[in-house]
């Protein structure tokens, strides 16, 4: 079988967008406000009222993917690795170093710019993992094309398309990779003398590029990120998807040494810092983390916190919880953060027995628990 007809049969049956309703930070802290999925959505096809969730108005634009800040939700297709694979499949490892290695990406819209650029139904598919990962694979240059997005029924995708080439970029410059240039370019297409791809026809096109109409050694679906693996979720926590990629990306160029520093707001990666001094060990933060970044123990009469910047991806969850308001981000990032799994303390808070009913409660709080405390003043005002 040809991976034309591979991709044809396997998007029969993955032509839909999977939900995890409870990775969703309104359903993990019930006074979120979060709606970036049904403000990015342009088919008004999700729902928060009881859990997200997705009806049949959905036409499969994956723009959810990318704003979830949780990932709620995720295509069996993988648009990155498929978009990476064409980077094999177009630039062989053996090409001259003089010849420039340039992609060219366009949306549906847009008027492409060579006779082999990739057509995308909308740019906003697109995370900082393709962009950073086209950049480690040599690529020269990539040159993305879009249509008036403000005339288009996906204009929600430009907002994600300039967060991800912010990120990357920012990522590319820190890693050393001085010799990659990303552009964006916008040119209406002439509807009259042009196509419009579907999704289906997108990768259908694709892989008979990549083939040449004959049967391919590659033949396993994971090679064009259909059904790509999906992360169990287990008590409410799953690692980011997001995330894993972009470790392997970094992990398998070496890349792993540099910091990135930066103060810009749009970067989606932050280090979390608790104030321990006002700190109440109440454990909320652990408890709605949904990659379980974030787990306590407790040792020698204190409860320390424990964060795996690795897992974190700074959904910001736990600062909206947080009770006392003793959780902050801060912009300094390094890349050992994303690719080395290893825990350190964010806190550590004094413990201590109530010396009525034996509660553990926060040293500071004296010797007494609030519970007992109210019942004290209740007896008080009995006994007036």
């Amino acid at each position: 079988m040809t991976i034309g007809l591979l991709l044809d049969a396997v998007l029969d049956e993955a032509q839909h967008i999977s939900v995890a309703p409870e990775l969703c930070k309104r359903m993990r802290f019930r006074r979120s406000t979060c709606q970036n999925c049904v403000d990015v959505c342009p088919d008004n096809a999700i729902t928060l009222s009881t859990g997200p969730s997705i009806n049949d108005n959905c036409s499969n634009c994956g723009l959810c993917q990318n704003a979830c800040p949780t990932e709620v939700f995720q295509n069996d297709v993988n648009m990155d690795q498929v978009l990476l694979k064409q980077v094999e499949s177009l630039f062989s490892k053996d090409q001259a170093p003089a010849d420039k290695r340039r992609l060219f990406i366009h949306c549906s819209q847009a008027e492409k710019q060579d006779k082999n650029s990739l057509a995308i139904r909308c740019l906003g598919n697109m995370s900082e993992n393709f962009i950073l990962g086209a950049a480690l694979s040599d690529l020269d240059e990539v040159n993305l094309t879009k249509g008036h997005c403000s005339q288009c029924h996906l204009n929600n995708g430009e907002a994600l398309l300039t967060n991800s080439m912010t990120t990357s970029q920012v990522m590319v410059e820190n890693m050393g990779l001085e010799t990659f240039a990303l552009s964006l370019h916008e040119e209406q297409k002439d509807h009259n003398n042009g196509e419009t791809l579907t999704r289906r026809e997108f990768f259908s096109k694709i892989a008979h590029r990549a083939t040449g109409g004959e049967t391919s050694a590659l033949t396993a679906q994971e090679d064009w990120g259909i059904n790509s693996r999906q992360l169990e979720v287990k008590d409410g926590k799953r690692l980011s998807p997001k995330r894993e990629m972009l470790r392997e990306l970094v992990k398998q160029n070496g890349r792993g040494n540099t910091n990135v520093n930066s103060n810009q707001q749009t970067l989606p990666w932050k280090i979390m810092k608790v104030d321990e001094a006002n700190c109440v060990a109440c454990a909320i933060c652990v408890n709605v983390c949904p990659t379980g970044a974030l787990t306590k123990t407790f040792e020698n009469s204190q409860i320390v916190r424990h964060l795996n910047n690795s897992l974190c991806t700074s959904c910001n969850l736990c600062q909206e919880a947080c009770p006392e308001g003793v959780i902050s981000f801060e912009e300094d990032y390094a890349v050992t953060d994303l690719i080395e799994d290893k825990t350190h303390v964010v806190a550590r808070v004094d413990m201590t027995s109530c010396v009525i009913c034996g509660e553990i409660i926060p040293a500071r709080y004296g010797e007494i628990c609030t519970t007992c405390e109210k019942r004290q003043i209740s007896t008080m005002f009995m006994n007036v």
